[in-house]
């Protein structure tokens, strides 16, 4: 800090706040109407509205439970105590959590505008990472999903850890090195993703700390540089125990997929062809949903040419280490930041995320604005001014366009269905979403493509299954209960149907048995419970 208030006390001060304030300003322009947004239903429930422990706050048991857990695939537990200090402060006003995940962002960007100036003095080439950053569309979604703000808090520490590294980089000192670990380990406690941290610094090193020697072989350049990667030992140690936590984690939920389900085939293709859409989508981001449904094969041909454009980007990018490390360190920083959602690992569905962007495009876009030459004639100044003012224009149009959609579930995942093909989870969630809201002859329809899409998908046959009892359809909804019970034995969402189902076609005894069975498998199941009471009354009556 005390750095960057001698830097802007040599007379630059104006002009680095008024870039502060101009990112500041347009990041509010492009995310305010949030603060009148709701949640929605992809994951907002597990994680706030219908998650017991956080809907009651900052309570000791609560804190307590938030170290401990591993719910939701992750342990976060800095990221469950800000949603719990959320309730506290907004109550369920998804307004005020909106608010929140859009204040550390705008944190965020000004932190990587200081962190970049602070290390190399350029005021305009840091602010344009921090503006792209800050408006890029691909970076809605970790903004404007409340689930998300495990993304912006982790980022907040990892782009601190970065700030803190440079520092120590500088001049290093056994202080600053604790300040940077525990920003690490305060990332890696808000989403395990932080785990990329080391190599990230050893990829800071080559540029823009230039504190690489390049000299000899690589017996000799390692021998060289040995300091550079003994100082960072802890951090891989921090980093290997945290990524093995995560993957038993997810593990022992059934959320990392098995070989049988998703084999490694298909991982790697998607995988590689995924890294060429996420170049893709920097400069062209259109068509973006909340969820690209993983296919069921991809052509040959595309993972090849992936392949081979990772392998020339990559190679170029070694061999002008000297000439250009910037490419070296922003390339292999996007490889690297997003090696552990990239699906080698499966966790989820989806073939590939917006929100995975979030710190791996800092590397990219590193690129971009340090490749653009100084311009030398006042022609050049202009030229650069005017693309410069197009880009951000560019930007801020389809990042406030992407963040409308955002409004609530059903303005959500109806532009979804509209940019992707056979997405059967956001069918059923847009089914359950008009569940919610009382139009039951609307959602059958979605559920109805859902099941034909994907005939085995338990979850749609159940949903499918209730909209039909409420159209009055009972005999139709006993059958997709059975297919779901078929897929799924002994779910109790499937016997509770059932008993509604018997309900409508006026069979009150075998209603209760269907009752009784889902209590018995899932003891306190409030729905069936509370079914159960009403057959009974009208049975004593």
């Amino acid at each position: 800090m005390k750095d960057f208030l001698k830097k802007i006390s040599t007379g630059s001060s104006g002009d680095i706040i008024t870039a502060a304030i101009f990112i500041i300003v347009l990041t509010v322009f492009v995310f305010i109407e949030v603060r009148g947004f709701d949640f929605v239903n992809l994951d907002d429930t597990k994680y706030i509205f219908e998650n017991q422990r956080v809907i009651h706050g900052l309570t000791l048991d609560n804190v307590l439970w938030a170290f401990k857990t591993t719910y939701s695939f992750y342990w976060q537990p800095l990221t469950w105590l800000t949603h719990m200090l959320d309730i506290e402060m907004y109550g369920l006003n998804a307004g005020g959590h909106h608010i929140t995940n859009l204040i550390i962002h705008i944190l965020n960007s000004i932190l990587l505008f200081y962190a970049f100036y602070l290390i190399n003095t350029d005021m305009l080439r840091s602010g344009a990472l921090a503006a792209l950053f800050a408006l890029h569309p691909m970076h809605v979604e970790s903004v404007a999903w409340i689930a998300e703000r495990k993304d912006v808090l982790t980022a907040f520490f990892y782009i601190a850890a970065v700030a803190l590294y440079f520092s120590y980089a500088k001049k290093p000192s056994l202080k600053k090195y604790i300040y940077v670990t525990i920003a690490f380990i305060l990332s890696i406690m808000s989403k395990p993703m932080a785990v990329t941290l080391p190599v990230s610094l050893l990829l800071l090193d080559v540029w823009p700390c230039g504190r690489f020697k390049f000299e000899g072989v690589i017996t000799t350049f390692l021998k060289v540089n040995k300091s550079l990667f003994y100082e960072k030992i802890p951090f891989f140690a921090i980093s290997m125990i945290t990524a093995i936590v995560t993957f038993f984690a997810q593990k022992e939920v059934g959320a990392v997929a098995t070989l049988e389900n998703l084999p490694i085939s298909l991982r790697l293709e998607n995988a590689l062809v995924s890294y060429v859409k996420y170049v893709y989508k920097i400069f062209y981001p259109v068509d973006l949903a909340c969820l690209y449904p993983l296919p069921r094969t991809i052509p040959l041909l595309q993972p090849v040419l992936a392949l081979l454009a990772l392998v020339v980007v990559s190679a170029i990018a070694v061999l002008t280490i000297k000439k250009a490390p910037y490419i070296f360190t922003g390339w292999f920083w996007f490889v690297i930041t997003m090696l552990p959602v990239i699906g080698l690992i499966q966790v989820g569905n989806q073939s590939m995320a917006d929100r995975f962007t979030y710190i791996p495009y800092i590397g990219l876009f590193a690129i971009v604005v340090t490749s653009i030459p100084e311009p030398k004639t006042n022609a050049k100044k202009a030229l650069t001014s005017v693309l410069a003012f197009i880009v951000l224009l560019f930007c801020v149009v389809l990042s406030k366009t992407q963040v409308y959609y955002w409004q609530n579930s059903v303005t959500l995942f109806k532009h979804t269905l509209a940019v992707t093909k056979d997405n059967v989870v956001i069918l059923n969630n847009l089914g359950a979403s008009l569940i919610s809201m009382g139009k039951s002859d609307e959602a059958v329809g979605y559920f109805k493509q859902a099941v034909e899409i994907n005939p085995i998908y338990v979850e749609a046959n159940v949903n499918y299954a209730n909209a039909l009892v409420r159209l009055r359809q009972a005999d139709k909804s006993i059958l997709y209960y059975n297919i779901a019970l078929k897929l799924k034995p002994n779910l109790p969402e499937a016997y509770n149907g059932l008993g509604t189902a018997m309900i409508v076609k006026g069979n009150k005894e075998e209603a209760s048995g269907y009752f009784k069975k889902a209590i018995q498998l899932r003891p306190g199941y409030e729905d069936a419970l509370f079914n159960l009471r009403l057959i009974e009354k009208g049975i004593k009556k």
